[in-house]
């Protein structure tokens, strides 16, 4: 049904067809003089902003003249056939590819998303009929010819936000062998990562079936290795899990924002945000764990190391019959501030350019502001928690002497061989 508005003196009508397709102008002849403003102000009241032109050579082509009690069209919206088009957001070459092996050369060149983002949407590819796709008010109103089900395109990690393809999670975008919009936020990669001379970030999860030695690893996600890491720079954003060990580890080490399982440690800095599990040995190395250092209560041992936590203690062994120095101490956010310690070291070097390096000189600095802010809210949350489980270190079968320990302000040195030993906060 068509609608009609009417100007204040009520002599001017718009009439609107039900379609919104078209708009007309009657002007009741009277002996008042008709204002032209009026006419235009109640178009523009009427919000129609599209056909106005189109109008007016229609009147042209047709010969209709302006006249008095005769309707006459001021927005003309030819509807016209149209077919959709899916627009990739994303390069659909260098991405990972289905079922087919990849290289971390090749892994360089992928475009990742971040969660949310826009993977894919359409857009009109209109007939060359002279048409519209939009009424006199704007609106889209095509009816495609070949209309797209999107939902036909969805894979995995994808899904559908006000007719666009978006990622649900964080990771590379592809096609898979049904061409279906996908994200990988899991890579698997068969065999050693060994001498790699170039930096490997990825935005995906990672399982490496074999060792990693000499490579520098930024990871988003969660990293898992089926063998040892050796000799390389680590960081996961998630989990770490080593089946292997982690040895010779020493400039930058090995970074772990959640937890970390490992068989055993040697001659390695280690910095974990959550818990430490590990199942043998300890050695010569620097470990820092947030929330809990556990290990396996038959054979696990701790020597020759510096040991910090937030949490708990609980091992096999610590020490061993040589009395090598091994320092355990339980104190308050040890990761926060070993972080602004590599961090401030950073900052140093980088300072000694200060031009070239202006802009990470400027991001490093935001990041220690940031962490000296959550060292404040940590050390206060801290002092104002009551009733809170009493942290200790314990050794369910020896504890070597040479051994120290220190649980926040309490600290003690063992002198003699024990079994069985605890030690608790006071």
């Amino acid at each position: 049904m068509d609608s009609i508005i009417y100007s204040p003196s009520g002599a001017i009508s718009l009439h609107i067809s039900e379609d919104k397709m078209s708009a007309w102008i009657s002007v009741q002849k009277s002996d008042r003089i008709v204002d032209e403003q009026e006419i235009l102000d109640l178009i523009d009241h009427s919000g129609i902003c599209y056909g106005l032109e189109d109008a007016l050579a229609w009147m042209a082509e047709n010969g209709i003249d302006k006249d008095f009690n005769k309707p006459f069209p001021v927005a003309i919206c030819k509807p016209s056939s149209s077919e959709q088009i899916l627009n990739f957001q994303f390069d659909k070459v260098r991405t990972y590819k289905s079922g087919q092996a990849w290289t971390f050369e090749e892994l360089k060149d992928w475009t990742f998303v971040e969660q949310s983002a826009v993977l894919a949407d359409m857009s009109y590819n209109l007939f060359t009929d002279g048409g519209s796709i939009y009424n006199i008010f704007g609106e889209l109103t095509a009816n495609p010819a070949n209309s797209i089900d999107l939902s036909v395109h969805l894979g995995a990690n994808v899904g559908l936000d006000n007719d666009k393809i978006v990622a649900v999670a964080t990771g590379y975008p592809y096609l898979d062998k049904d061409n279906k919009i996908c994200v990988m936020d899991s890579l698997e990669f068969d065999g050693d990562v060994c001498n790699i001379d170039f930096p490997i970030t990825l935005a995906a999860s990672l399982v490496v079936k074999g060792s990693i030695a000499n490579a520098h690893i930024n990871i988003m996600k969660n990293l898992t290795v089926t063998g040892d890491i050796k000799k390389a720079e680590i960081y996961a954003g998630g989990n770490l899990t080593v089946q292997g060990n982690i040895s010779e580890c020493q400039t930058s080490g090995v970074i772990v924002l959640q937890d970390l399982k490992v068989k055993s440690i040697f001659d390695s800095l280690v910095v974990c945000k959550g818990r430490l599990f590990f199942d043998n040995l300890i050695s010569g190395s620097r470990i820092i764990a947030e929330q809990q250092i556990w290990g396996n209560f038959e054979i696990s041992n701790i020597l020759g190391s510096k040991i910090q936590t937030s949490g708990s203690i609980d091992v096999a062994s610590l020490g061993n019959a040589d009395g090598i120095e091994t320092e355990l101490e339980i104190t308050i956010s040890p990761f926060t501030k070993e972080r602004m310690t590599g961090l401030t070291k950073t900052l140093i070097k980088l300072k000694s350019s200060p031009d070239a390096n202006a802009e990470k000189i400027e991001q490093i600095q935001n990041e220690l502001h940031n962490m000296e802010i959550q060292l404040s809210d940590e050390l206060s949350v801290y002092l104002k928690t009551d009733n809170t489980a009493s942290r200790y270190i314990k050794a369910h079968q020896e504890i070597y002497r040479g051994v120290y320990l220190r649980i926040l302000k309490r600290s003690v040195t063992i002198k003699q061989y024990q079994t069985g030993a605890e030690f608790f906060e006071e």
